[in-house]
């Protein structure tokens, strides 16, 4: 290479190489090449580290912030969650409650409505015992009254009828109706159909009436 032909490339590259060369980051040595100057790239780098640490630090602090703001959101999300089922499951207990309270009173009230009936059933077997012992007896005045009524019509058949006979068949109260009620508690046969029901007392022995029986002397 002439040195004629290297005036124009290096009048080219004149200004690149003084800036180049003007680098506070080249330091030229006698022999002319220029190389990077260290004292001059430390502090440079300490400044690039220096930012990319704190840069890192803030997003770690990013990062626990946003983690923290998740997690309180997930723990709030969390005890609402909780709060709701606490509230439902509370309710459905005490929707059990009402419940099982109303079956036992209804259980109760069922009891109660059944030891009412068997007293009221015990009442009504004493009481049918205590008619049906009122009928028998009723029954064999009845059939006493009808064999003494016999044996009179068979006297009277037979010897005629005097007139105490006559007078003894007849109402006790009015004396000319034949007696066909039987009074009670006293049982005697000693009324007519007109007399019995409305006298108080029994004609025979003065007993109180309490209950008086229609008895049908037709064959």
């Amino acid at each position: 290479m002439q040195l004629g032909d290297a005036g124009p490339a290096a009048g080219a590259t004149v200004g690149p190489l003084l800036s180049f060369c003007d680098s506070p980051a080249l330091v030229s040595s006698d022999s002319g090449v220029f190389f990077p100057s260290a004292s001059r790239k430390r502090p440079r780098e300490d400044f690039s580290s220096s930012h990319v640490h704190r840069q890192l630090f803030d997003l770690d602090r990013l990062v626990v912030d946003h983690v923290a703001r998740l997690r309180a959101e997930l723990v709030g999300h969390l005890r609402w969650i909780l709060a709701a089922a606490e509230e439902g499951a509370s309710k459905r207990l005490r929707a059990k409650e009402e419940e099982v309270e109303l079956a036992r009173k209804a259980s109760l009230a069922l009891e109660e409505r059944l030891k009412s009936l068997c007293v009221e059933n015990q009442m009504w077997r004493e009481l049918a015992r205590s008619s049906e012992a009122t009928v028998c007896a009723l029954r064999a005045d009845l059939d006493r009254a009808l064999a003494e009524a016999a044996t009179a019509d068979a006297e009277s058949c037979c010897g005629g009828d005097s007139e105490e006979e006559e007078a003894r068949r007849a109402c006790r109260c009015c004396g000319e109706r034949e007696p066909t009620v039987l009074l009670l508690p006293c049982r005697h046969l000693c009324a007519c159909t007109v007399c019995g029901p409305v006298a108080a007392a029994c004609p025979v022995c003065d007993r109180r009436k309490n209950g008086h029986v229609l008895v049908n002397m037709s064959d």
